[in-house]
């Protein structure tokens, strides 16, 4: 279903220069899940990890660790792992690339579509970058799906026989909802998922490569409340969680990032709300 993002109507003051660059697979992890903002899951929880996945089935010649529920049994879809270059069967990735294989009636048994995860660790202004390729051609499709705060903002299907591949991704950005919703403002806690089902048009699942990075740049975001409008209100509920109050929305109350949470953080957010940078 398609619908459109709204994050914030507000356009956050520009101040912080901080920028971070999150790339899927320098920051892969096959010691913890979550690893960071990334988690590798099944409809949104995360996968245990297994040692070698397919071992007795096989199609690899050293052991492929994985995310996924089991390594042989017919549970053991969705899969995410960061290839080892050990793949016995034609593919269409090297070594150290994260690849996907989408759940399927076969071998997902009760499970989930395959998503990963990453949560905004602060307000920021994100960009999305990279795009994805069928793994193998076999005659099967895997559609991706962007979704960001919960909703679905671009999406697409990678099939057997379409002109994408390593040498030639599809880009995000040639989703249905082009460049646009790849950038914008969010605030901490926002997660931007790709979801990668299985297209309904497909016998089974498979393997989907994923080129994903995303770059964040520290904001403020002065509507502290969430209610859609920076005014007196937001600077009430600081003052509130400064004191100890209930915090809903679960902000920092260090708004102006200086270590503690004070006076000066009030007069920080006074200041954004009349129009002057952030602190």
């Amino acid at each position: 279903m398609r619908t459109c993002v709204a994050i914030f109507s507000l356009v956050a003051a520009s101040g912080l220069v901080q920028a971070q660059s999150f790339n899927l697979q320098a920051d892969w992890s096959d010691a913890a899940n979550p690893n960071g903002p990334w988690s590798f899951t099944q409809n949104g929880v995360p996968l245990p990890h297994v040692n070698a996945w397919q071992q007795q089935l096989g199609g690899w010649s050293q052991p492929q660790p994985a995310w996924a529920l089991s390594q042989d049994a017919t549970n053991r879809l969705p899969m995410f792992m960061r290839s080892n270059g050990s793949e016995t069967f034609a593919h269409d990735w090297a070594a150290g690339n994260v690849v996907v294989h989408s759940t399927d009636g076969f071998n997902g048994q009760g499970d989930g579509t395959a998503v990963i995860n990453f949560t905004l660790p602060f307000d920021a202004t994100f960009n999305i970058h990279g795009g994805v390729w069928i793994g193998r051609d076999i005659g099967r499709s895997v559609d991706w799906n962007l979704v960001i705060g919960g909703s679905t903002v671009t999406g697409g299907t990678v099939s057997s026989g379409d002109p994408y591949s390593s040498a030639n991704p599809l880009p995000f950005a040639s989703g249905f909802g082009g460049a646009g919703p790849l950038s914008g403002v969010a605030p901490a806690g926002t997660v931007i998922a790709l979801t990668l089902p299985t297209h309904g048009g497909s016998p089974a699942g498979d393997f989907i490569v994923i080129d994903l990075t995303i770059d964040l740049q520290h904001t403020c975001i002065p509507d502290l409340n969430r209610d859609g409008v920076a005014d007196q209100g937001d600077v009430d509920y600081l003052i509130n969680v400064i004191a100890g109050g209930a915090n809903p929305t679960g902000i920092d109350p260090d708004f102006n990032g200086d270590g503690v949470a004070d006076q000066g953080d009030i007069d920080g957010l006074i200041n954004a709300i009349a129009g002057a940078p952030c602190p």
